[in-house]
């Protein structure tokens, strides 16, 4: 859907979120213990679908500019 969004040049921003050391969300699942590891985390997700050198480089998808940033 994002993609759509921003293919009609609408613009967007997605944003995942990570909390870490979330001991009150331990019944979810584990929890993140660094932000080193949740950035693994949504790398190792993102493997096939972003392409490895477009953290922090522009690149775009059907003509509509992307930026992929995974930082604080």
């Amino acid at each position: 859907m994002n993609w759509k969004i921003a293919s009609l040049g609408i613009p967007i921003v997605l944003v995942y979120l990570g909390f870490l050391n979330a001991v009150e969300m331990v019944d979810r699942g584990k929890t993140f213990e660094s932000n080193a590891k949740w950035k693994a985390c949504l790398m190792d997700y993102a493997k096939g679908v972003i392409p490895s050198d477009a953290r922090g480089n522009r690149f775009e998808v059907a003509g509509t500019p992307v930026w992929f940033s995974c930082d604080l």
